[in-house]
């Protein structure tokens, strides 16, 4: 009979122990001749630019010199950025620096933060990979106190920064911050309470990216909005509006539309017939909800208290641990009815997370319709998230959604955010200060996009 969890089963390695982190030159040789091509499966052949390069290349060096702690602190829309911040960092920065007459003192390297779940579905590769190149991973809804531990050494000892992604996960877009978590701002000010008697500063430098599109990219976009209105049995003629965008815009709404009640058809939600209709961002509100209390009636489990998202990490991780089962190649010993009852709980785990895939996307896509007045980049990303949405709806999760090549891709520092000038406040009030700080810091992520924005439409 067929399982529909033994797919991701086959896909992924239950038992897995992360061996100690540590950079291997032997790893690092063996990955430069592929890492450039495993980076094009994310952004094909565009081209990739560090903004503030001097500035940036400053600050890093200073950190190669052990003359202060860095925590790169990156936003994570797009889902790719840790590999192509790692292969510029590693096999580019060095001949970028040179420009500015910076000479590193070694050769430049980051650390990246990752979650344990990579190392069950990510394949041998990656779990020879993944702990040879310094990476370092973490739980999201478990406390891990030996990772812990690796992290906060690899901040202290230096000299390579550590960069982390405070939105905690794929955010599907640029413009908006839908949630920011306090983690960043936390690892900094321990650090810099840590090493306050040595007095070596601690800072936070706030990282941007941005793709950027050719008009070309204008024929992809309707190619992919043709694909939706297929698989919404939708009839449009896309040649068409390849010569002329008048119903562009309708179509994308029309797609959206029957999305979103195909979602409520499936939840059984009653909009009504209200002489104030629901806004569409209520109507996902309402499909969230629905999704999360679906997941947790399968799981036989509520979520724990706390904002959506510590809701959603908590059942995630009971979903994997309940599909991914430690000690899985030895159930065949036990009894037939344990055995079945195992494979079964696998089996509810795996359509839980079904749900759970539209909770996590759906918060993220409550933006405007685009406009004619919309810029080719945000076009581009909501013609993504409607497919996704899609995708979701059919049980699809991040690996089988679809984007579109950038031809550049821009890295955007920002202003450093030094720890130490906030170290007493902390020592008075470590929660309203970490607060205050991450604050700071969703600030500066959105000036960056606003100023990104600006220039993508020069």
């Amino acid at each position: 009979m067929y399982k529909p969890y033994q797919l991701a089963i086959t896909e992924a390695k239950a038992d897995v122990t992360a061996r100690k982190s540590a950079i291997s030159k032997l790893a690092l040789f063996c990955v430069w001749p592929l890492a450039r091509l495993y980076c094009a499966q994310f952004i094909g052949a565009a081209r990739v630019h560090l903004e503030n390069a001097q500035y940036f290349c400053a600050e890093y060096n200073a950190a190669l010199l052990k003359n202060k702690r860095m925590i790169i602190a990156f936003r994570h829309p797009y889902g790719n950025e840790p590999e192509i911040m790692m292969w510029y960092i590693i096999y580019k920065l060095k001949r970028t620096a040179k420009k500015y007459g910076i000479k590193f003192s070694r050769h430049p390297f980051v650390r990246t933060l990752y979650g344990y779940e990579i190392l069950r579905w990510g394949g041998p590769l990656a779990r020879w990979i993944m702990p040879r190149i310094g990476a370092l991973p973490v739980y999201h809804a478990k406390i891990d106190m030996a990772s812990m531990r690796e992290i906060d050494k690899a901040i202290d000892e230096g000299p390579y920064p550590i960069a982390l992604a405070p939105e905690g996960q794929v955010t599907y877009t640029t413009d908006e911050i839908i949630h920011i978590e306090t983690g960043a701002m936390r690892f900094g000010l321990q650090a810099a309470k840590r090493l306050e008697n040595k007095d070596i500063p601690v800072e936070i430098m706030p990282f941007s990216f941005r793709f950027h599109y050719g008009e070309g990219a204008w024929r992809k976009v309707f190619k992919m909005l043709r694909r939706v209105e297929i698989l919404c049995g939708i009839n449009n003629n896309s040649h068409a509006e390849a010569r002329g965008r008048g119903g562009f815009y309708t179509r994308i709404e029309c797609c959206r539309e029957y999305i979103l009640v195909q979602n409520e058809k499936r939840y059984g939600i009653d909009t009504g017939e209200n002489d104030r209709p629901l806004s569409f961002n209520d109507r996902v509100d309402a499909v969230i909800d629905c999704a999360l209390r679906r997941t947790e009636e399968i799981l036989g489990q509520k979520a724990r208290e706390g904002n959506l998202f510590d809701k959603m990490y908590y059942l995630r991780q009971l979903n994997w641990d309940n599909i991914f089962i430690p000690g899985m190649y030895s159930l065949k010993k036990l009894p037939q009815v344990e055995r079945s009852l195992a494979d079964l709980k696998a089996g509810e785990a795996w359509h839980a997370s079904r749900h759970l895939e539209m909770v996590d996307f759906c918060q993220y896509f409550k933006g405007p319709l685009p406009t004619p007045e919309t810029s080719l980049h945000d076009t581009i990303e909501y013609v993504q998230n409607l497919f996704d949405f899609a995708n979701r709806t059919m049980g699809g999760q991040f690996n089988s959604r679809r984007t579109i090549m950038p031809s550049r891709v821009s890295f955007i520092p920002g202003k450093a955010i030094p720890v130490n000038e906030h170290l007493a406040a902390y020592k008075q009030n470590k929660k309203e200060t970490t607060e205050q700080l991450t604050e700071q810091l969703r600030e500066q992520f959105l000036e960056t996009a606003a100023e990104a924005a600006k220039n993508d439409r020069r």
